[in-house]
């Protein structure tokens, strides 16, 4: 028998091969390489499906960064959300058939994930949906939607799915692997935009350009560099979860410590405030589990040592570029005024946005229940007519007008008064709190074992996202997701916690 499958495997892969090769000819003759790069694509993606069997799972945290889109496939998804769609396949089939009979531990945080669905629901019931291009509705743009769904069936599917120590261990270089390839397809697409162009047929994020990689130029020559923020955020992460912060100082540390260092400066290139604080408290915060409040004191002496480091520098002759300055420029320093000028042009900007979408029922419509997802026909429209440059409007006013409209608010609780109204946004704070207190559970109960890098590493993130939703930067929609996404991860690494000491 195991003959006659072999032989089937070897004509199965010769005919395969010869296919290709015959399809891949043509492509090359006639100089088509899109078509040829899609056969390939589709041939390694069905390789490494099928290759990983049962750990196909393991591909949603891996892949969660890649949010561009294959531009060769005729289809409106990001990676994310296709690895989504074809574990989902998996997963459902295996209930179909029997296979998958985990049982999952119901948690207060459950039912809370279950309360703001619901609610999700009758947001959608009250205010339907359809597809611009259908002229079916008056409301269009409910992709956000589809969102939640694949969120939940993340959430379902990581949650009933483990890990071994060995595994859970090589998940966070896998995603720090893929923010370094996000940040280097954003760096071509900057500063190569030519080969952008080109790779950007295969993934969108090369052929960013301008638009997607940085932000709005603070001088002529200086930009925020936007692309590096995922990457550095990672990095720093990365390091705080494998050793205590305070053993970087250690001679033999000095790897880690380079590479933290590293992270930070990618921080600074990107030129965002809030990347550079939420670094220093997940460094905070790790400490403070590891070591508590003589660890608190150790880290605190490095933090000042850095920052007064820099308002020193700020007052010599040594000119740190802007993007530094503008991170920094919420401390005492000699900082240029240009970077001051534009950090608080851009602080005034949000909340000039809080207080027009606010105070009328322009850009929303109904404060107390929500409008849910997608616009008005009408503010559709009205956006298009911005975008085309039908409407007169300044560039600056032109863009906040579009993030008005699309309910960008830059700030979680006024977006989520946008979509869900204040109940949705009362119902949502519970599920970030108790979600929190589960990610202190993880922890502790990784702590000692080989699950606590990978533990450290998700749940770091997830203490800290209800004060990075309530006060730094928030977005119901995805924040939504990723709190169904963080949840399955936590529920993942504590299952397999359970298994390993039962082994």
């Amino acid at each position: 028998m195991k003959n006659i499958d072999s032989r089937i495997s070897l004509f199965a892969v010769a005919g395969i091969g010869i296919l290709v090769s015959f399809y891949a000819g043509n492509f090359i003759a006639d100089e088509n390489y899109a078509p040829l790069g899609t056969l390939i694509g589709v041939l390694i993606a069905i390789y490494i499906i099928f290759g990983m069997g049962s750990s196909i799972y393991l591909l949603i945290p891996i892949c969660w960064g890649l949010t561009g889109q294959i531009s060769v496939l005729p289809l409106p998804f990001d990676v994310r959300e296709l690895v989504i769609i074809i574990t989902s396949i998996f997963y459902v089939s295996g209930i179909i058939f029997k296979s998958n009979k985990v049982k999952i531990p119901f948690e207060k945080v459950d039912l809370w994930i279950r309360i703001n669905i619901i609610y999700l629901i009758i947001t959608l019931l009250r205010n339907p949906v359809g597809v611009a291009a259908f002229g079916d509705s008056t409301r269009v743009g409910g992709k956000p939607y589809l969102d939640v769904a694949l969120g939940f069936m993340v959430y379902l599917m990581m949650a009933s799915f483990n890990v071994t120590q060995r595994t859970s261990s090589k998940l966070p270089r896998y995603v720090l692997l893929i923010s370094i390839f996000s940040a280097i397809a954003g760096g071509i697409g900057l500063f190569l935009p030519d080969l952008g162009t080109v790779l950007g047929k295969f993934y969108s994020e090369f052929s960013g350009g301008l638009d997607d990689n940085i932000n709005d130029n603070l001088v002529a020559g200086e930009t925020r560099f936007g692309f590096l923020t995922g990457f550095g955020e990672v990095l720093v992460l990365y390091i705080i979860s494998r050793i205590s912060p305070s053993e970087l100082i250690k001679p033999e540390n000095l790897k880690e410590l380079l590479s933290y260092f590293t992270g930070f400066i990618m921080i600074f290139l990107s030129g965002f405030r809030n990347a550079f604080v939420l670094g220093v408290l997940s460094t905070y915060i790790s400490t403070l589990f590891r070591e508590k409040i003589e660890g608190f004191f150790k880290i605190s002496f490095i933090m000042i040592f850095i920052v007064l480091s820099g308002i020193v520098i700020s007052f010599t002759s040594v000119k740190l570029p802007l993007t530094f300055q503008r991170t920094l420029s919420f401390l005492p320093g000699n900082w240029d005024s240009v970077a001051v000028q534009d950090a608080d042009d851009s602080t005034q900007w949000r909340i000039e946005m809080w207080q027009l979408a606010l105070s009328s029922d322009k850009y929303i419509h109904n404060k107390i229940l929500g409008d849910g997802f997608g616009y008005l026909r009408s503010d559709y429209e009205r956006e298009m007519d911005i975008v085309t440059g039908k409407a007169q409007l300044s560039q600056l006013d032109a863009k906040q007008e579009i993030f008005l409209l699309d309910g960008d608010y830059h700030s979680g609780p006024v977006g989520s008064i946008r979509f869900v109204g204040i109940v949705g946004l009362l119902l949502f704070l519970p599920l970030l709190f108790h979600m929190l207190l589960m990610a202190v559970r993880t922890i502790k109960k990784a702590t000692g074992s080989g699950f606590e890098f990978c533990a450290y590493f998700y749940c770091i993130p997830i203490i800290l996202a209800p004060f990075v939703f309530l006060f730094v930067f928030g977005d119901y929609r995805k924040d939504l997701v990723t709190t169904l996404f963080s949840v399955g991860m936590m529920k993942m690494i504590q299952r397999s916690i359970r298994l390993s000491m039962i082994k």
